[in-house]
């Protein structure tokens, strides 16, 4: 919609994804006479007005839009994005999921000074894309501010190994529930945070796959 009050510009907003260099097809019918400038002079009505959108940001609404875009753009998710994983390390890192999927905020600097809990929503989270390990992340380039709400509860998706293995970076960054696997190495007494159990494989009798815990210490990862 196309809002504004008191200045000389108009402000219009956006609903769709929108990406650097795309164009948008504008019409505006001031069919009252009531929008005018700030010499009170109307605005004339305007048929399919082509505006490129030359902001340095490319406008998505859920994570997996930002997923999609190349390492190096900047990116503005719009919808809100629950913080599901902190992990309060040295880069002051932390996952966040919607329901479209999840990624990896790496936040060196630290750019973002608000204090979140997990189960809080996120809204408008501006940052650059790009890759460390394989792994895609989120560098901030902004501090969303405070949460937009609180106390969110986060339903792990429950997924075969099989299916896991034949798409694994669709499950990246996401909270997942494995039903009826083992771990192959399990001994009853090797516990996570020894190196030498932080890889480990995990077997539903016929599938396996790699699970890593390192940098996860500290969860039950049965619960």
């Amino acid at each position: 919609g196309i809002s504004g009050s008191g200045s000389d510009e108009l402000v219009l907003t956006i609903s769709e994804e929108i990406f650097v260099g795309d164009v948008v097809t504008v019409s505006y019918d001031d069919t009252q006479g009531d929008v005018a400038d700030g010499a009170s002079n109307a605005f004339a009505s305007v048929v399919d007005q082509a505006v490129t959108n030359n902001a340095t940001l490319n406008l998505v609404s859920d994570i997996a839009g930002a997923r999609t875009l190349s390492g190096g753009a900047e990116v503005r998710i719009s919808g809100e994005v629950l913080v599901s994983y902190l992990t309060n390390n040295s880069r002051d890192q932390v996952f966040i999921q919607d329901a479209s999927g999840g990624i990896l905020i790496d936040d060196n600097d630290p750019v973002i000074t608000t204090s979140y809990n997990v189960g809080d929503g996120v809204t408008n989270l501006e940052g650059t894309l790009g890759s460390f390990g394989g792994v895609t992340q989120l560098v901030p380039l902004s501090d969303p501010g405070a949460a937009t709400s609180t106390g969110n509860s986060i339903t792990p998706l429950t997924v075969a190994i099989d299916v896991f293995n034949a798409d694994v970076d669709s499950y990246e960054s996401e909270l997942l529930l494995l039903e009826e696997i083992t771990f192959t190495n399990a001994d009853g007494s090797t516990a996570f945070g020894d190196p030498s159990s932080d890889y480990s494989t995990i077997s539903d009798g016929v599938n396996t796959t790699t699970f890593d815990a390192d940098g996860f210490l500290g969860i039950d990862f049965s619960s």
